[in-house]
């Protein structure tokens, strides 16, 4: 869902606590321009498109739809990278001659397909990181005979890796690879306390635990900047001001926890431009209103949704470029610094190259 880029930078002194109000400042400027509307790149964006009730992935360069090889199967995309020489793309394929799906990913339009262990449309890859411009590595999950989903890690010639062993539910969601060192995020269930979603991080395979157990929390996003762990997420928490409990967007800088939203949201992407963190998600920002929104080192800004027009759902992905912030919520692409968006189809995945 949130694809990795080979950009760390020095965030000194890197400090983000308690929430700031969920306003709506200027977006933020930069950038020249190309046929998507601002920056200095190209833009690829994947998903997929409805074909008789089925999907099937595409991607998009700068606007232009481009069909991935899926062998005539329903497919759906979800994570993309690319450079002057490949566009590498992740998600799922329909198995031969079955209703069952398994994980799978693209490289130009050779697709390969990864197993799936049990039969069940269960499965994905959900990030995916290039290093050196051909060593793909990937993170995501698929359905294990017990029933639970394993999480999982492809690449880096290790072939396949489990990070749980099927006894509990659990998924990665993102990743990225710093040296020798892989870095997976997502979550683990934890069966022991009513089956309550930990959020967790593997390092080399080894877990850490980011969730406290009181509520459902989820990992979705990691960066490791100048040894700094940054990870982004979910957690459900009570809020004595409603009497009850929301979701919160959170952000965990070596393990501390600090939420960027006061009254309900969602983080689900991370990136890292020289000394800012941006963290795109969902915020809550009045009775009954949710909003995509990005936060720039904790300050919250919405995602341009067109002249009268109003952006929905989460910020599933986003990449900044010279200043410019390019998100995509699923249904809408947007590019902040030229006050741009478009609708192609599913959009999940977002590079800029």
């Amino acid at each position: 869902m949130r694809t990795a880029f080979l950009l760390f930078t020095t965030v000194a002194g890197l400090v983000l606590t308690g929430c700031k109000k969920d306003d709506d400042p200027p977006p933020a400027t930069g950038g020249g321009g190309n046929n998507t509307g601002g920056g200095d790149g190209d833009v690829y964006l994947c998903g997929s498109i409805d074909i008789s009730g089925e999907p099937y992935a595409r991607y998009w360069k700068n606007g232009q739809e481009v069909e991935l090889n899926s062998l005539g199967r329903p497919s759906s995309a979800r994570a993309i990278w690319a450079d002057d020489d490949h566009v590498v793309v992740g998600g799922k394929v329909r198995e031969q001659g079955s209703v069952n799906y398994q994980p799978c990913y693209w490289v130009d339009d050779q697709l390969f397909e990864l197993d799936n262990e049990a039969g069940s449309s269960f499965c994905t890859v959900e990030d995916l990181f290039v290093v050196g411009g051909t060593d793909v590595h990937m993170a995501g999950h698929i359905r294990a005979s017990s029933g639970f989903n394993k999480a999982m890690y492809w690449g880096g010639g290790s072939g396949s890796t489990e990070l749980t062993d099927g006894s509990t539910d659990a998924e990665a969601r993102g990743l990225c690879v710093v040296g020798n060192d892989v870095y997976v995020c997502g979550y683990v269930e934890n069966q022991a306390i009513g089956g309550e979603k930990i959020a967790t991080y593997w390092l080399n395979g080894n877990p850490v635990t980011l969730g406290t157990g009181e509520g459902d929390s989820e990992a979705n996003d990691i960066r490791v900047v100048n040894g700094d762990v940054i990870v982004v997420g979910t957690e459900y928490v009570y809020l004595p001001a409603i009497e009850d409990g929301q979701d919160q967007a959170l952000i965990w800088v070596n393990g501390v926890r600090n939420t960027l939203t006061a009254n309900g949201g969602s983080a689900e992407c991370l990136f890292v431009e020289g000394s800012t963190v941006y963290v795109g998600g969902m915020a809550n920002v009045g009775v009954g209103t949710a909003l995509p929104r990005y936060w720039a080192n904790g300050n919250s800004y919405g995602v341009y949704a067109g002249l009268g027009g109003v952006a929905e759902g989460h910020v599933l992905d986003m990449h900044v470029r010279n200043g410019a912030v390019y998100t995509t919520t699923g249904d809408l692409y947007s590019n902040n610094a030229a006050n741009t968006s478009a609708n192609y189809g599913g959009m999940y995945g977002l590079h800029v190259y």
